[in-house]
């Protein structure tokens, strides 16, 4: 089964794009967060197939994660 990551602090922006993503994608599995460093987490545990993100985050950027994503 393919993970799909999805990063979004605003947390009724993020139900509506994971019910979006998991009608698009009903056999994948839909991992979210609201959080920079938990993403992180995420990526290490599950290796997402790709990540849907934002770049401002209060505790880390989103180029920060994609340049942290790029060196796996």
């Amino acid at each position: 089964m393919k993970n799909i990551l999805r990063v979004e602090d605003c947390s009724n922006t993020l139900l509506i794009i994971k019910a979006i993503l998991e009608t698009k994608f009903p056999d994948w599995c839909i991992k979210t967060t609201t959080t920079g460093e938990e993403s992180i987490l995420i990526i290490n545990q599950f290796h997402p197939y790709f990540i849907l993100l934002e770049r401002n985050f209060p505790d880390i950027s989103g180029d920060t994660i994609c340049q942290y994503r790029n060196q796996e």
